[in-house]
């Protein structure tokens, strides 16, 4: 650290470098300051580069991720920097972490120019799609006719499979959209209005989840890309989707119906739907291992699970001894990770005994057939006279023994009272309801904790672990959950977030607001885990973040509160809360005079909490753009080296040592221009007649001539 920074400063200024000495020294020493009240031992780490051609990382967190370990962490831009050499309207780059800091490149492929038209309208941006393998090297992006030489689809934005991400450079691509057909360009000719099939669809395919190792692609397309749709002749409006698996290499069709439905290929939807306008947030319609895959008929809105790409069961299929002859739509909700359980809607009594209205169903592909489904929303107040529909689905656990739904209305005796409409958060286990807590009414909260389908740019704002024991939400009502008063944030009242763990007190559980103020004061200001800010033209993606750890113990969120007596500022700051320790931490720095900040992401474990912000934290940021930053416990590196001063003014002169002896040469020696002239010599006096000048004991004399010769003499006999 300098001991005396003002002095130092003061020094810079005849050089001209005032402004990097202020940077520099301030930014070091404001780093130590920031990183000294972080909670678990945690250090700034700058995770983009400093230099980015002036531009900010993209507030958008969809588009941020975070491997696993915290290792590397994807983001987005719409400024080109690093090694990228051209772009559209956003390009996307990967940060490594090496023992000596943050590595970043891009891996957006190079795309052409957009106008207007076609970024909202035609094919839009490049961009990774959903989720990436958990150490983030392998990933799908929809880019346009790049980088295969595909002449059927080199028109046509495709999705491409890239495996080597973690590695810079221009990276190898597999086509996972190919064509049996030749794809017309959707925007030769075109002219206005626009068909209807290619606005706002323009031909792009849109990932509907993937198998663990990649070598499953569920997707959607409007396009008959198969020989069996071209044959069928299917239509390509704007809502005929069909549904196709990518496996190794090769397109199959996944809408087939059971033989003893006709078997046919006909219009679909992969689960609950990928594809724009309205896109809806869940990638387990696909299981783990990708041998089984869950679609909705798009005429008979109908449930099916296509196994190894031959066989076809219908999942909605009534068990009921008097089925309907005309069954009632069935809506995909969520499914297991192995695919042995899948969880929809239905307004059909589909078993003997059901209760009523849109209940939530369970079909457990483990169980003999004809004994597979359970009914989970079981109407246990009838004599209200009203079944309460289901209306989301907050997640299930890993094995499908626990599932958190949300209903309109009372479905059991021993709960807060509610009115008949209001939507109510369930738990369902082993056959026994519970409840959770409330939403407010309106605003289509449902379906924003849901994921049900975007809702001015918000996703899915809940959480489920994999135990099915902690579940997260985002909700503008704290009536019956807790006594906290969520005063008005404009028009409404404001968002907080609200954490539920199923084995506190003794498995009676408990509800905890996680953004409330710790001191019991009411609402001041908006809490979020979603981020989506500023960001241009650049599309979103069904990324979903890590806003808990796998164990359900820390939550981290962003508020325009102050939570922490260590928030000095009424901006958004990013925190932790620990529910183990019922503990609030500031995670951003939370100075007075600092930007708003945001939650990207974090790892599984929560070692690694990524922000944004325009802070510079650490001497490594030299600018005031939006940066992302590591809060990593027992991390930190060693700050960059301060440039050395210039030796100017009398503070810098050194001690006063003898200097070494410098030989100059004289000006009689030194021949060049600017000498200094001798005077011209005097003539010498001549001799009279009859004596020569001669040199005598060592003086010129003027003697004779037989005197000189002696003296000649005389010196030859001496030499």
């Amino acid at each position: 650290m300098v001991r005396d920074p003002l002095s130092w400063i003061c020094r810079q200024m005849p050089g001209g470098r005032f402004a990097l000495a202020v940077t520099t020294v301030l930014s070091v020493m404001l780093a130590g300051q920031a990183s000294a009240a972080l909670p678990d031992d945690r250090q700034y780490e700058l995770v983009s580069p400093s230099d980015k051609n002036g531009g900010d990382v993209l507030l958008a967190n969809s588009r941020s991720r975070a491997s696993d370990d915290g290792g590397a962490f994807t983001f987005a831009s719409l400024v080109g920097f690093a090694d990228v050499k051209g772009t559209a309207v956003s390009t996307e780059y990967m940060a490594r972490r090496t023992n000596t800091g943050w590595l970043t490149h891009g891996i957006t492929p190079r795309q052409d120019a957009l106008n207007g038209f076609l970024v909202f309208q035609g094919p839009g941006d490049a961009v990774f799609e959903g989720e990436f393998s958990a150490d983030l090297s392998t990933g799908l992006v929809r880019a346009n006719a790049f980088p295969q030489e595909e002449p059927n689809v080199a028109t046509v934005q495709n999705l491409f499979l890239r495996r080597d991400l973690l590695t810079p450079g221009l990276g190898s691509y597999e086509l996972v959209t190919p064509s049996v057909v030749p794809i017309p360009a959707p925007w030769t000719g075109v002219i206005f209005p626009p068909p209807p099939e290619i606005v706002p669809i323009g031909y792009k395919p849109s990932l509907a989840g993937t198998s663990d190792d990649f070598t499953h692609v569920l997707f959607e397309s409007i396009l008959n890309l198969t020989q069996r749709t071209v044959d069928a002749n299917l239509p390509r409006g704007p809502a005929d989707f069909k549904v196709y698996e990518w496996v190794n290499g090769t397109v199959r069709d996944v809408g087939v119906l059971p033989e003893n439905e006709g078997g046919s290929v006909v219009r679909a939807i992969a689960g609950p739907g990928a594809s724009p306008p309205i896109p809806f947030y869940a990638s387990d319609a696909i299981s783990n291992d990708g041998r089984r895959v869950l679609f909705v008929t798009s005429e008979t809105q109908q449930l099916y699970m296509r196994i190894d790409g031959a066989n076809t069961l219908r999942i909605s299929a009534s068990e009921s001894s008097t089925p309907s002859p005309t069954p009632a739509p069935a809506r995909f909700r969520t499914s297991t990770p192995d695919g042995m359980r899948v969880f929809f809607t239905s307004e059909e009594a589909l078993t003997d005994g059901a209760t009523g209205g849109n209940s939530l169903w369970r079909w457990d592909g483990s169980a003999p057939e004809g004994a597979r489904l359970t009914q989970l929303s079981v109407d246990g107040v009838p004599g209200d006279r009203h079944s309460p529909p289901v209306v989301g689905v907050l997640g299930v656990s890993d094995d499908g023994e626990w599932a958190y739904f949300i209903a309109e209305g009372q479905l059991i005796p021993d709960m807060p009272a509610a009115g008949i409409t209001d939507p109510i958060i369930y738990q369902w286990h082993s056959g026994r309801l519970r409840y959770v807590g409330r939403l407010r009414r309106g605003l289509q909260i449902e379906t924003r904790a849901a994921g049900e389908a975007e809702w001015f740019g918000d996703v899915k704002t809940s959480r489920v672990t994999s135990d099915g024991n902690h579940v997260l939400w985002v909700t503008r009502e704290g009536d019956q959950l807790t006594p906290h008063d969520h005063s008005r944030c404009g028009d409404f009242p404001c968002e907080e977030i609200y954490a539920f763990d199923a084995e506190a007190n003794g498995g009676d559980g408990r509800v905890v607001c996680v953004s409330c103020d710790p001191g019991g004061g009411p609402s001041t200001g908006e809490n979020r885990f979603v981020t989506h800010v500023a960001t241009g033209g650049a599309v979103r993606s069904s990324h979903l973040t890590r806003a808990m750890t796998e164990d359900g113990r820390f939550v981290f969120f962003q508020s325009s509160e102050r939570l922490s007596d260590d928030d000095k500022n009424d901006r958004y700051d990013v925190y932790e809360y620990d529910l183990r320790d019922d503990r609030i931490a500031l995670i951003s720095s939370g100075r007075a005079d600092a930007r708003d900040s945001y939650f990207m992401d974090a790892s599984a474990s929560g070692e690694d909490v990524f922000f944004a912000t325009r802070e510079r934290l650490v001497g490594w940021d030299v600018d005031g753009s939006y940066d992302i930053y590591d809060a990593r416990v027992n991390g930190g590196f060693p700050e960059p080296a301060r440039p050395v001063p210039p030796c100017i003014g009398d503070t810098c002169q050194g001690s006063s040592r003898a200097v070494p002896a410098v030989t100059i040469p004289s000006s009689r020696s030194f021949r060049g221009d600017g000498n200094v002239k001798t005077r011209a010599r005097k003539a010498a006096r001549r001799c009279r007649r009859g004596k020569v000048r001669r040199r005598v004991d060592g003086r010129v004399r003027c003697v004779t001539r037989r005197a000189a010769g002696h003296s000649g003499r005389r010196s030859a006999r001496g030499r």
